[in-house]
């Protein structure tokens, strides 16, 4: 009799939506990489019932430094914002979004890094981690960051 092995297996994409000022429209998907505090709060979670404060702000900064496990704070945070945070309806239950819309000329710089953590101000838990090549936004510039964390069979 074979056995089925039914693992499951946690994954970030975000996408970075920059509208111009003449109306065009750069957008970006990208996935990211879970940390050990993401990885370690999921497991206590599922054996004592109690893991870690809700996720609930997304942070930019400009490092270009590469993302590791062992990561707990991005390399040069920039700005950090409470997002919009939903668990999406069926059949897509499995996937939590967060969603973030700057206004025009609300957010003015380069980025290349993110991530999701648990308090609104600097420092607190990281979830997940992001490098990517720079992301610029101008003064005539609107933002929207979207990320999804979908848990899914292995």
């Amino acid at each position: 009799m074979k056995i089925m092995d039914t693992g499951f297996k946690i994954t970030g994409e975000v996408t970075f939506r920059v509208k111009r000022a003449d109306g065009s429209i750069l957008e970006t998907t990208l996935h990211n990489m879970v940390v050990n505090y993401g990885l370690v709060g999921i497991t206590t979670m599922l054996t004592t019932g109690v893991g870690f404060s809700p996720m609930t702000d997304l942070a930019m900064g400009d490092s270009s430094v590469a993302a590791a496990l062992g990561d707990t704070a991005l390399g040069n945070e920039l700005r950090r914002d409470t997002a919009v945070v939903a668990q999406l309806p069926f059949p897509e239950d499995n996937k939590i979004q967060y969603q973030i819309e700057h206004a025009q000329g609300a957010v003015v710089g380069t980025f290349s890094e993110a991530g999701l953590f648990d308090q609104a101000t600097l420092g607190g838990k990281m979830f997940n981690r992001l490098v990517f090549a720079d992301l610029v936004v101008g003064a005539g510039d609107t933002l929207t960051v979207t990320w999804l964390i979908e848990v899914r069979n292995a």
